[in-house]
């Protein structure tokens, strides 16, 4: 037996008596001897190892009549993993779905996604901490326990942002709703939050939105392609603008440029930080502004 990083390991082989010639004159041949378990569990009591003795094993090897050393066991049992907390999606609702939009009368709009921005209610269930669980504790050679691993925790209040809330249920630890509004996530920090503004930052195109019709205010940070419409109200685009934005009230302020594009408001106003160029604003009743150059228009 060896005791190597706190584990005994001991090894087995055949063992055999040697030739002997008895009084009488009888001559015996080398011969094997059997190993004898409680034999075995008695020595090693007697080396200090009191705990993790695998006996299947321990008497398989005993029985291995290959004629080298034929097996390594240990005792001693070192504690299981922990399972660390984490945080998991309670909510079907938080994926987009990139699919073609249904119309009411069963055609398929290709130029528009099923639902872009995800439309959430005051209490639903976004996402739940999962508590981590500590590993089963071990035992050394001497029988002396070995404490459990000690699970990581997951700072779950840093998922919260504007209009969620971290509640305890008896079901668990949820981030809810804590308003209707749109959903919007941090790709870079992972925080959620729900707002009445839905906030994009990948520009409307064919590849990324397709075009859109809201039911709320909506802020984009990049551009509006050609030939995409953006229908919905208070309307903010801090890119350029070469597609359409259709306006059933308040405000539609462009940061940037509007060219080969249209900006329609059935009221409020329309202002335009950049230049309007070749391009189609309709605004009765109401007040445009344009701040650089506008032509063509």
């Amino acid at each position: 037996m060896k005791i190597v990083d706190g584990d005994a390991e001991y090894f087995f082989e055949p063992q055999f008596l040697e030739a002997e010639e008895l009084s009488d004159g009888t001559l015996l041949p080398e011969r094997p001897v059997s190993l004898d378990f409680d034999e075995f569990v008695a020595d090693l009591w007697s080396k200090g190892v009191r705990f993790g003795l695998q006996e299947a094993a321990v008497r398989a090897a005993m029985a291995n009549p290959r004629g080298e050393r034929t097996e390594q066991l240990r005792a001693g049992w070192n504690p299981s993993p922990a399972i660390d907390a984490q945080v998991v999606e309670v909510s079907r609702d938080l994926h987009r779905s990139n699919a073609p939009r249904e119309r009411s009368d069963g055609r398929v709009d290709l130029t528009s996604f099923q639902n872009r921005f995800p439309q959430m209610k005051h209490g639903q269930r976004l996402l739940q901490k999962l508590p981590g669980a500590p590993g089963e504790q071990g035992r050394e050679i001497s029988g002396a326990p070995i404490p459990p691993n000690q699970p990581a925790d997951v700072n779950f209040s840093r998922y919260a942002g504007a209009g969620t809330l971290i509640v305890r249920e008896p079901e668990g630890e949820f981030l809810v709703a804590n308003q209707d509004g749109f959903l919007n996530v941090d790709t870079k920090s992972g925080q959620i939050s729900v707002s009445e503004k839905i906030v994009s930052r990948e520009g409307v195109s064919g590849r990324t939105t397709g075009n859109l019709e809201l039911m709320g205010a909506f802020e984009e940070f990049g551009d509006v392609q050609e030939l995409r419409d953006v229908i919905g109200s208070d309307i903010t685009v801090h890119g350029d603008v070469y597609g359409n934005i259709k306006s059933s009230g308040g405000a539609v302020v462009l940061g940037r440029n509007l060219v080969g594009g249209s900006v329609a408001s059935a009221g409020g106003t329309i202002r335009i930080v950049g230049v309007a160029s070749g391009s189609s604003i309709q605004c009765p009743g109401g007040e445009v502004r344009i701040e650089g150059r506008a032509r063509a228009a």
